[in-house]
């Protein structure tokens, strides 16, 4: 019995021993296994060439000599998401599963894994895989730090975002959650950067969720940490630029910008510094047709026209565009597109006109009630809003690619909206705000020159409360003083800057408000000009800005002529024994030209080429005519007026002849009007030169008030 029983346990163990796999089966031959390695390192050289194709099979022939090599699994699913496609994403995700089901903690393929299912729209399945990397390795940073780029894209979604419920007055924002999303895709950022010091891409998408709440502070002292670590990277510089900017320290912005394109490619400096961007369509025809070297000239005269304020050292609407196309590229590109942001339709707009005073974006819905024939659905739409116009953008295809609204009717068309506006209106930015801005009255009257120029008394009058003066602050009040004009080519011809003082007596009463009133002379040769006049308190940052283009007439030595006429608070001629100039009188100019009832009414022009008789003197005759500006009345009495039906009403004449001993006379006048003669008044001159006939006339307006 017993032996029977030995018997059987023999005859089972060779059983076993008889079906019991090989060893040799499974295990792969040592020389297969470094085949299969050299055709893996064939594979990757073909890839970084870009011969995808030869890629694949040389891994796929890895793969059958070593079934296990987990790597060729991955390269093969990285190559199929390159395709583009959906059946590139399934072809890539079996492979990544065959890679995965070796190694299912293997942090390189769980990442691709992740970012596939991003491709496929597995937005919580690919948030889920990032977690459970850094669980993993929590140095890991392209986690971290594609789990802040997806709490920023959910940050930007509602940020904007209103929710309106059709039928429904009631309107729920929804910035409480963009908040929200804003701290968690700022710690994952930080995360990002503390494994990994030197990643510049973590600070410039950091230091842009700062800039888009506005938390500017934080934002600079962000990338002055990075351009420390990382001294040689554009983004940062050019975002440090950008920060700086935005809180007015356009010198270190200009500083930062220039390093940026120190440390670009000639193609990234040329895509930043076009201006292909803002010109007109007639602008960029011209531009594109003009030879290379014409090209650096009118570039650097587009933004010296384009400049808000010259009495600063750099040409803030420069810095602006710089910021305006790195933001676009940023927060609009389509990389699987192959799209730049500046291509795009909100990039076009944004680039033009800047960053919107406000912004709303409307959810999908349902129409409730659908039409033969029509689409059910209201797109979300984007409303950008600036002063005085508008865009709106829409997403088509719930792919958050927002395009110009399509409308159709002209008005509601933004694509021809765009297309009208930047003919006329090509760009838009305005560096004063209107809490540090103060207005500045001006005039410009013209007079006779030296050698055949001609000369302008620029009168200028600043508000007493754009100062600190008043009766119990008797100091002096410092202001810089800037006076420009460029020719019609924008050459600059005239930069005079200076600081001027001025105390509270120095001031005078102007239509009832007190004025720091001056005239400053300046001498020109006649033709086109572009004209700005500046100031600046360096201390509070108030500014001003007049900017106007002004022709600047010819004045001969042969003609007879009369100069513009200067409107004065006051005049102190000269008391002299010779013949005075200009310059001997003492003006208190009215630059607003508004007098009140009451007020004398001080003019001051001057005659040139007067004939001389036989005993070397002139006769001349003055005739004023003042009254009502019948222009600016409407155009019912305008017409009942022409057609003799109405008069015009309360006009004043006188008239006097003089005699004088030189062929240039300096006139000056008081004039008192009647007191029912209020509002808008013409003052109509005309010399007659009583030995030659000639005649000569000037027309100019002012105001009378109460």
């Amino acid at each position: 019995m017993i032996k029977i029983k030995n018997a059987i346990k023999y005859f089972a163990l060779l059983v076993v021993l008889y079906f019991l796999p090989n060893p040799s089966i499974f295990a792969i031959d040592k020389n297969k296994i470094i085949e299969a390695e050299n055709y893996y390192q064939q594979a990757l050289a073909h890839y970084e060439k870009g011969e995808s194709e030869l890629a694949i099979k040389k891994l796929k022939t890895a793969l059958r000599l070593n079934h296990k090599l987990t790597k060729a699994y991955h390269q093969l699913a990285l190559i199929y998401m390159d395709e583009g496609t959906v059946y590139g994403r399934f072809k890539a995700t079996i492979e990544l599963e065959k890679a995965l089901r070796l190694k299912p903690k293997n942090v390189d393929f769980l990442f691709t894994d992740a970012m596939l299912n991003i491709k496929k729209g597995f937005i919580y399945t690919a948030e889920s895989q990032f977690k459970k990397i850094v669980d993993l390795d929590p140095q890991y940073f392209w986690a971290y730090y594609h789990l802040a780029s997806l709490k920023e894209e959910e940050m930007l979604h509602y940020q904007d975002m209103v929710s309106v419920e059709p039928g429904s007055d009631g309107i729920i924002f929804m910035d409480s959650f963009a908040q929200k999303l804003k701290e968690k895709a700022a710690d994952y950022f930080k995360n990002a950067i503390a494994v990994n010091p030197k990643f510049s891409d973590a600070y410039s998408r950091l230091a842009l969720i700062y800039y888009e709440f506005d938390n500017y502070d934080e934002m600079i002292q962000l990338l002055e940490s990075a351009v420390k670590i990382i001294h040689d990277d554009k983004n940062c510089h050019l975002f440090l630029g950008f920060a700086y900017q935005n809180v007015g320290k356009f010198n270190q912005a200009a500083s930062e910008y220039q390093l940026a394109k120190q440390f670009m490619s000639p193609s990234e400096r040329e895509a930043l510094e076009s201006i292909n961007l803002v010109l007109t369509p007639e602008q960029k025809r011209q531009y594109e047709w003009a030879a290379d070297s014409e090209k650096h000239l009118l570039h650097q005269t587009f933004w010296t026209s384009k400049d808000p304020f010259y009495l600063t050292e750099v040409n803030e609407r420069e810095l602006e565009h710089f910021s305006r196309i790195a933001y676009a590229n940023l927060r609009f590109s389509r990389p699987e597109k192959n799209i730049e942001g500046w291509q795009t339709d909100r990039g076009k707009v944004l680039i033009r006109y800047g960053k919107p005073e406000y912004k709303y974006r409307t959810r999908p819905y349902m129409r409730h009630f659908v039409g033969h024939g029509r689409n059910p659905l209201n797109h979300s739409k984007e409303i950008w809003m600036y002063p005085g116009f508008h865009f709106i953008f829409e997403d088509q295809y719930l792919s958050d690619n927002f395009t110009f609204a399509w409308g159709n009717r002209p008005e509601t068309d933004f694509q021809d909206i765009y297309k009208r506006m930047i003919k006329d209106f090509p760009d838009y930015y305005k560096l004063i705000p209107d809490s540090q801005s103060f207005s500045v009255a001006h005039d410009i009257v013209a007079f006779r020159g030296q050698n055949r120029n001609t000369e302008l008394e620029l009168c200028y009058g600043i508000p007493a409360s754009a100062t600190n003066l008043s009766l119990s602050n008797k100091q002096k009040y410092k202001l810089l003083q800037g006076i420009f004009f460029f020719d019609e080519f924008w050459n600059p011809v005239i930069r005079k800057t200076k600081e001027i003082l001025f105390s509270y007596n120095d001031l005078s009463k102007l239509n009832s408000k007190l004025y720091y009133s001056n005239l400053v002379p300046v001498e020109l040769s006649p033709g086109n000009y572009h004209f700005a006049l500046e100031f600046e308190d360096k201390r509070t940052g108030k500014r001003s800005r007049v900017f106007r283009d002004f022709q600047v007439d010819t004045f001969f030595y042969h003609q007879f002529q009369i100069s513009d006429i200067l409107f004065a608070r006051d005049l102190e001629p000269p008391i002299l024994n010779v013949p005075p100039s200009r310059s001997d009188f003492k003006f208190s100019p009215n630059p607003l030209r508004i007098y009140q009832i009451g007020q004398p009414i001080v003019i001051y022009y001057e005659i040139y080429n007067l004939t001389e008789d036989q005993a070397r003197e002139t006769h001349f005759r003055i005739e004023y005519r003042i009254g009502k500006d019948f222009q600016s009345e409407s155009s019912i009495k305008k017409l009942l007026t022409n057609i003799g039906i109405m008069k015009k009403s309360g006009e004043v004449t006188a008239g006097y002849e003089y005699a004088g001993k030189s062929s240039t006379e300096l006139q000056y006048q008081n004039i008192i009007l009647d007191s029912n003669m209020t509002g808008k008044i013409m003052i109509s001159l005309k010399a007659t030169d009583l030995i030659t006939g000639f005649v000569a006339e000037r027309q100019e307006t002012f105001t009378v008030v109460e």
